[in-house]
């Protein structure tokens, strides 16, 4: 039962909703809303990080406009900052 939920997720879930982001990222000029960055940007670009550290893969590879949004978010001074100096253990203790 496990391994079909995990396989729905990523065949059908995941797509469906990068689908719809990704619509929103080309409407907006490689911003989820308003034609710049936003709280919201920043805020799934670091969601999209975990999900992909999590799934082990690239989930946006396929969705050009979503990764304009990731690479404009991560080329922010402030973020490359904060990534040069992050700990390196980013998961909580419970998924070890």
């Amino acid at each position: 039962m496990k391994d079909e939920r995990f396989e729905k997720l990523n065949a059908e879930e995941i797509p469906f909703y990068l689908s719809n982001l990704e619509a929103k990222a080309k409407k907006n000029d490689g911003h989820l809303a308003a034609k710049k960055v936003t709280w919201g940007d920043v805020y799934s670009v670091a969601i999209l990080e975990y999900c992909n550290s999590l799934l082990g893969r690239d989930i946006i590879a396929e969705y050009p406009n979503l990764k304009r949004v990731y690479e404009k978010i991560m080329a922010a001074e402030g973020v490359k900052k904060y990534m040069a100096s992050r700990p390196e253990d980013r998961f909580p203790s419970f998924f070890l």
